[in-house]
């Protein structure tokens, strides 16, 4: 097909592959499942009374794969000087048409790249689950992908709407590619490329998915098969699933590379406003995958908490105080407004001590608490609860005689002090380490608290403003709208 010529409608949405539209194949598996008996060493998989081996199925996919060219992207020329005659083009002219043209040329790569994972990958996983050769009880093998459907067709809508249409004017008029077509056709950047935050946020637990699916010997021989395809060019799957994450942070710099290259005052400033379009979803994706890293540490915390210390009350107080003696530490934090999360700023080993005891604890700073914990029992990695959790702003820090101590007071709402006890860290630079990081907490605390007022004080006058006659009282415990 000739790329100069060929029709484009963007607003056609990729097919989804269907083994039911293979006739050919389905009558070619069909054969294979009734009829053949393997002898190869390869992973087999038992279907009601026949043995089918797991490699020799997947062959009868290779003709879809191969002779099915409706998934391929045409090919593009492998240079932007066979487009045209580069010897009446001055230097920043050939500068620019080398910016532009690796934008062009890696993003036909990169979508090339997506269409192997759905057309080779994902169409023989289908396959192999419509022939009931891989069962799914344990794992769910579509997680591995994510959404990859939607960033295919995301990108493929990029490419058919801006690239492909200024490549086409190019190749069939001999011209250079035109940059202010480009920009003009250009898309909005959040809504076209906002579905790599779900990608993106989701791919370490893909691994993992992956990581556990590989221990199954039918799924590792699908996997291998499909690697040593051609289409793959010897590139394994787990780079394939790297690809997304990567391209989405190259877009600021390619278009920062065709800005440098360009000396039209109007291009300049319309291109600088789609870069920092771009800038701003790199930095929204980079902010979600960060939060999500920051909770699942909590999260992981949390788990290693197994039960309060009773130590200090009476016995037979279990069964009153159980309902009391649960901390969640992914719950949100008390006066802070709920789009920010807790995070973990700080943990190690520190000898506690205070007037009765001594003992060696596991210390944890989150953003608004200081959580004091020791070993359930030597050796183990679960952790009790050793003290109620310390509120960061209303702890008062005090240096120790011995440089790796030191104190810490904690004061009630009114500022009257409850409690003192010392730590020790490893060393005296520990201990330092220590005190500044929860005099820090301490001033962060305080600008969320602040935030937070203003965020509650704003929702409510906003409530107010639209007019709103309804009120809360309470009245012996009870809430009555007046």
């Amino acid at each position: 097909m000739d790329i100069r010529t060929c029709t484009i409608n963007a607003d056609e949405k990729p097919r989804l592959v269907s083994v039911h539209r293979q006739s050919s194949f389905t009558r070619k598996a069909a054969s294979l499942k009734r009829f053949s008996f393997f002898a190869s060493d390869s992973p087999t998989y038992s279907n009601g009374q026949v043995q089918i081996n797991i490699v020799d199925y997947l062959s009868t996919c290779s003709e879809y794969i191969t002779s099915n060219d409706n998934w391929k992207l045409q090919s593009i020329p492998s240079s932007w000087k066979e487009i045209m005659d580069t010897n009446n083009l001055n230097e920043e002219l050939i500068d620019q048409q080398v910016a532009i043209w690796e934008l062009i040329q890696t993003e036909h790569c990169f979508l090339s790249q997506l269409a192997v994972i759905k057309n080779v990958f994902i169409y023989c996983l289908d396959s192999l689950r419509e022939a009931n050769l891989l069962a799914t009880k344990e794992t769910n093998y579509y997680n591995i992908f994510g959404n990859v459907d939607e960033l295919y067709f995301s990108h493929l809508c990029f490419w058919k709407k801006t690239l492909l249409p200024s490549l086409q004017k190019a190749l069939l008029h001999h011209i250079p590619i035109s940059l202010t077509d480009l920009v003009h056709r250009f898309p909005n950047c959040k809504e076209l490329f906002s579905v790599h935050e779900e990608y993106c946020l989701s791919h370490n637990t893909n691994l993992q998915v992956l990581d556990k699916a590989m221990q199954n010997p039918e799924f590792k021989a699908y996997i291998k098969w499909c690697e040593a395809r051609p289409e793959c060019k010897r590139l394994h799957l787990k780079d394939f699933l790297a690809k997304p994450m990567q391209r989405i942070t190259k877009y600021p710099l390619l278009l920062k590379a065709i800005l440098k290259k360009t000396d039209n005052n109007d291009m300049k400033g319309q291109l600088i406003v789609i870069m920092v379009e771009m800038e701003k979803v790199v930095q929204s994706i980079n902010l979600a995958v960060h939060h999500q890293e920051e909770l699942e540490k909590v999260k992981e915390m949390a788990r290693r908490i197994t039960s309060y210390n009773m130590g200090d009350f009476p016995r037979g107080w279990d069964e009153f105080l159980h309902p009391y003696m649960q901390l969640d530490l992914t719950a949100p934090m008390v006066g802070i407004d709920t789009i920010h999360h807790r995070k973990l700023l700080l943990d190690g080993m520190l000898r506690y001590k205070d007037s009765f005891s001594k003992v060696d604890t596991c210390v944890f700073l989150f953003t608004d608490l200081l959580l004091i914990t020791k070993l359930l029992k030597k050796g183990s990695e679960q952790l009790v609860i050793y003290k109620p959790p310390f509120r960061v702003d209303q702890l008062l820090l005090k240096e120790g005689s011995n440089p790796a101590c030191f104190n810490v007071i904690y004061v009630s709402e009114l500022r009257t002090p409850i409690l003192w006890f010392n730590l020790r860290a490893a060393s005296p630079h520990a201990a330092s380490g220590w005190m500044k990081k929860i005099q820090q907490a301490q001033k962060q605390y305080v600008i969320l608290t602040k935030k937070g007022r203003l965020s509650t004080s704003d929702a409510s006058a906003t409530h107010l403003s639209n007019g709103s006659e309804t009120s809360l009282s309470t009245f012996d415990g009870k809430q009555s709208i007046l």
